[in-house]
């Protein structure tokens, strides 16, 4: 393929330096040169800028089915999502708020910080909160984090240690107190009867 349209003129000086160095059929070889495909250097951008956007296009679709796998995979870990029937713009709030919830609740995130997410005050959210889900949001972040360490205290090969890290407790002493206000029994005791 070639960026010119071939003609006799070029293949004249392909011509010459072929008969310098080698024995070619040159009446053969011409045929096939004034028959090849030619593309202009425009044409070959616009086909490359396609394949660009097509890759572009797959990275970004593998990123949200990346991103709707782990929610899927974190919403197995709570039951909020079947406890809540979003059926009215109020659960549809909450359903964004969840969503984030779910996504960073390892996190130090606040209310403050989920209510600009769904573009309300951080009042009325702890109220819908309440109102949608009978839970408060410190609630749900709780919830989500206690089932997670459930799940994560069925293996045994994780120490609490990392699992504390993992929920966003900077403290494994402080993740098991709290594992042990909620759950009524500590980390240890919960893995040895494997729950």
């Amino acid at each position: 393929m070639f960026f010119e349209k071939p003609s006799s003129n070029n293949f004249y000086q392909i011509q010459k330096e072929l008969v310098k160095t080698s024995k070619i059929d040159i009446k053969k070889l011409s045929q096939i040169y004034l028959k090849s495909p030619c593309i202009t250097q425009e044409k070959l951008m616009d086909i490359v800028n396609q394949i660009n956007l097509l890759a572009d296009y797959i990275i970004e679709i593998n990123k949200k089915n990346e991103l709707l796998q782990k929610l899927r995979k974190t919403y197995a870990y709570s039951d909020i999502s079947k406890t809540v029937n979003f059926k009215n713009r109020q659960e549809a709030v909450i359903k964004r708020a969840i969503d984030f919830v779910t996504e960073n609740y390892t996190k130090r995130i606040t209310l403050e910080d989920v209510s600009r997410i769904v573009f309300i005050s951080p009042d009325y959210l702890s109220h819908l909160f309440k109102k949608v889900t009978g839970k408060s949001f410190t609630g749900i972040i709780n919830d989500l984090r206690i089932e997670k360490a459930k799940n994560l205290l069925k293996n045994p090969l994780v120490n609490i240690k990392n699992i504390a890290s993992e929920l966003g407790f900077s403290n494994p002493y402080y993740f098991s107190r709290f594992f042990s206000s909620k759950v009524k029994i500590s980390p240890f005791i919960f893995r040895a009867k494997k729950y």
